[in-house]
């Protein structure tokens, strides 16, 4: 009997077909546009852009920054180690993001002070800023705990007193965020937009690397402005201050209607937003040089697809707490309307409810 032969080279690329689910893509609009004028959409889109160097592509940063990346053929075990253990403490850490910002996973932010003497007698650990506003960071080691929590929202209260017309985001680093934390963001969530933030060191194979992930953030838009906030900033205002600006978004708002159900335009003092169901789902920003700021909130899910469909057409956003932000102008709009059409379909999805086919 002839002996089977056991050796041989393993198979690679075996067909296993994997099945791609089909997203639904809303016809808009913006797909038969006349072509736009390719320089001024280009200027836009050039704005738009970042190097490389900004750019995020590791979720997990060295402590002992190594001058050599080696690639293991085979996956290790990765164990959580506190910093305490490592001989790093809180002022470590401040320092650690301060240098770098970015590792917080909210958008493209700058340095503003460590330390923060505040008018409480307390210091506040950092603030960072970006275009539209502040973040006032707390950080500490070990389980999150109701001080460092009052503490927060305390500094975030009097930064926000001190500039009342910009954004502020109270933002608390931890190592541990419990549900009691949870249950504190759920009864603030309507009125304090503030982030928690989990950071772990991680060792693999005797090497140490930190790592940062967004674990609590559920900040949601108020449904309604009061009167006596939004009356002077009406749409007579906007459309004398920032016409094409203000077209714009009504156009946006015609194509939103046409999909979409519960669609609203309301003008604000700092931007314009198109209200969907209870939420701003879509602000417009005016800009000095003509161009329009634009600012998608995206499914938690849909983050990642949304900013690689904005690469692909030359546009590098950025992403904060799910937003994602660029700007642009109706040259741009009509020559990336595929772009707006995809990412109207991956809005953030509470409460959005598509219209059917036959009633669009």
């Amino acid at each position: 009997m002839q002996q089977a032969n056991r050796a041989g080279s393993s198979r690679k690329g075996a067909n296993a077909g994997v099945q791609e689910s089909k997203q639904t893509q809303i016809q808009n609009p913006f797909f038969n546009m006349p072509k736009a004028d390719s320089n001024q959409a280009n200027q836009i889109n050039q704005s738009n852009r970042t190097t490389p160097q900004k750019m995020k592509t590791t979720p997990i940063h060295s402590l002992s920054n190594p001058t050599e990346t080696q690639q293991a053929d085979a996956l290790s075990l990765a164990r959580i180690r506190p910093l305490r253990d490592t001989g790093r403490d809180e002022y470590w850490l401040q320092e650690f993001i301060y240098n770098d910002p970015s590792v917080l996973g909210l958008g493209d932010l700058e340095r503003v002070s460590r330390e923060k003497q505040t008018s409480s007698g307390g210091r506040l650990d950092l603030l960072l800023k970006d275009d539209d506003g502040f973040f006032e960071v707390e950080v500490m080691l070990g389980k999150a705990d109701e001080s460092h929590i009052v503490r927060t929202i305390e500094y975030w209260d009097l930064e926000k007193r001190r500039f009342p017309k910009r954004q502020h985001t109270a933002v608390l680093v931890a190592e541990q965020i419990n549900s009691r934390f949870y249950n504190v963001i759920h009864l603030l969530s309507q009125s304090i937009p503030i982030v928690g933030i989990q950071v772990n060191a991680i060792e693999i194979d005797g090497k140490l690397g930190v790592h940062f992930t967004k674990i609590v953030d559920s900040y949601q838009e108020p449904e309604t402005e009061s009167p006596s906030e939004s009356a002077q900033f009406d749409e007579g205002y906007w459309t004398k201050t920032y016409p094409a600006q203000s077209a714009l978004a009504r156009r946006f708002q015609n194509m939103a209607s046409h999909y979409l159900e519960d669609v609203r335009l309301r003008f604000l003092e700092q931007y314009m937003a198109l209200t969907i169901g209870r939420y701003d789902r879509i602000k417009f920003k005016g800009r000095k040089n003509g161009a329009t700021q634009i600012e998608y909130r995206i499914a938690e899910d849909k983050v990642a697809e949304a900013v690689e469909a904005c690469r692909e057409h030359g546009i590098e956003p950025r992403v904060a707490s799910g937003k994602l932000t660029f700007e642009t102008n109706e040259a741009c709009v009509e020559k990336n309307g595929a772009l707006h059409g995809k990412l109207m379909t991956w809005l953030y999805d509470r409460d959005l409810t598509f219209k059917q086919p036959d009633a669009a």
